[in-house]
């Protein structure tokens, strides 16, 4: 169980991405490609979380593309000091 404090702290996070994500529109970016931005250039509505959220999970899928993820296999030697 959690502490009270850490766990409102994160339901608050939660609440504040959420807000974010609901307030994000998707924007054609060329023939093939999509994004995200405001209602409007000069809504007061933030969309900070969302892009964050999405620039994470690109990051992430880009690392796997690569093969950054994978876990390189342990050695059965033991190296005492």
């Amino acid at each position: 169980s959690l502490d009270p404090d850490v766990s409102s702290e994160y339901l608050q996070r939660g609440a504040r991405l959420t807000r974010h994500i609901l307030n994000a529109r998707r924007r054609e970016m060329g023939r093939n490609h999509m994004g995200i931005g405001k209602e409007h250039a000069k809504s007061p509505k933030k969309i900070d979380a969302a892009m964050a959220a999405c620039l994470a999970y690109e990051c992430r899928a880009d690392a796997v593309a690569a093969g950054i993820t994978k876990r390189k296999k342990r050695s059965s030697k033991l190296h005492a000091f």
